[in-house]
């Protein structure tokens, strides 16, 4: 962030940067900011500084009064080092946070996603895991103790991140009982049943003598799915959403899925994460603007809506959803829409 703060806003700087840069050889890139609340800017960040690094560092050697923080870290002949071992542990990270943050997650495919990145920042701990490049950046520095400060704190780095990972997957071991849920493979009746049980604590009543024969159908359809090679995989590919999706499809009747539905409606329900909601904040910023400050607060749920759940939808199919549908377009025209409004002006007539 100081090196992204140092050049911002300063044009001069930056010109000269770019004839460091080009003096090194290494072609400039903007910086990146890094912001404390989203996790996946600090990856490119640290990555786009790591392309100019060589350029970066030369320019602040040679500055007469440049702010001391960065004088330290640059003259420091392990912080490329350090960045290049942030840069293999953030893209871990990164991928992570990319899979969690994904639409239509529940909230056992997030355990699930965090469990192994768990594992893997455990594994990388056990073996002291240090990436190709920064052995090679360690290699060029003959002070020992350097080094052997390097290596402790990359120990300490890992005991970090793990125990903060753990921390925020406590939350999400109470919905464990609906893990098999995600019909990765065929359900045991023991699981479903702590799931009932749950369930039923929590005030959801759910017949389990039917649900027992629905399971079975549940069990049928799964191990159809993944008798054959090619299926299965298909099978594995998709979402838990569309897995339920499928096998729903799949009924010939409502006495087929009837007490199922109840656990999928409560078990898709749980937010996973708050990913979605900042989309949506973001495409409310979009519309509840300066210019349109008065929106009323139906308009705006409106266009959310809209713009929410046709956003992948494109411009031509739009169009071809509308000439199918002329209701739509007649309301569309009608003035029907603004009915809300009409109230209030009665009221002020009155007055």
């Amino acid at each position: 962030m100081k090196v992204y703060n140092y050049f911002s806003i300063y044009t001069v700087r930056v010109h000269s940067l770019m004839e460091f840069c080009e003096f090194v050889e290494v072609t400039y890139q903007d910086m990146l900011s890094h912001s404390k609340t989203r996790w996946l800017s600090l990856f490119p960040a640290i990555e786009r500084l790591l392309k100019v690094f060589a350029g970066v560092q030369s320019y602040f050697l040679s500055q007469d009064s440049p702010p001391k923080v960065l004088v330290d870290f640059f003259t420091n002949p392990l912080s490329e080092a350090y960045l290049w071992f942030l840069h293999s542990q953030m893209a871990m990270f990164n991928n992570a946070i990319l899979m969690i943050e994904g639409e239509n997650k529940s909230v056992c495919e997030v355990a699930s996603i965090l469990q192994e990145t768990t594992d893997c920042i455990q594994r990388r701990k056990e073996e002291c895991f240090i990436s190709l490049t920064t052995q090679n950046k360690l290699r060029a520095v003959e002070n020992v103790q350097q080094k052997d400060k390097f290596y402790e704190e990359a120990a300490k780095f890992y005991e970090t991140c793990l125990s903060y990972v753990v921390k925020w997957s406590e939350s999400l071991v109470e919905f464990s009982c609906f893990s098999w849920m995600v019909l990765d493979k065929v359900p045991q009746w023991v699981k479903v049943q702590e799931t009932v049980q749950w369930l039923c604590n929590k005030g959801v009543i759910v017949d389990d003598s039917i649900l027992f024969d629905q399971i079975g159908l549940v069990s049928n359809y799964i191990a159809r799915e993944l008798s054959d090679d090619s299926k299965s995989e298909v099978w594995q590919s998709k979402l838990a959403h569309e897995r339920w999706f499928l096998f729903l499809k799949d009924c010939k009747t409502e006495e087929q899925f009837s007490e199922c539905l109840k656990l999928v409606q409560f078990y898709f329900a749980i937010p996973s994460n708050n990913a979605n909601v900042e989309r949506i904040f973001s495409l409310m910023n979009s519309q509840w603007s300066k210019e349109r400050n008065r929106l009323s607060v139906a308009s705006v749920k409106s266009l959310l809506t809209v713009q929410y759940n046709y956003r992948k939808v494109k411009c031509e199919q739009f169009y071809e959803i509308l000439l199918k549908n002329p209701t739509l377009l007649k309301d569309i025209r009608a003035t029907q829409k603004y009915d809300w409004s009409q109230p209030k002006a009665k009221e002020s007539e009155d007055q």
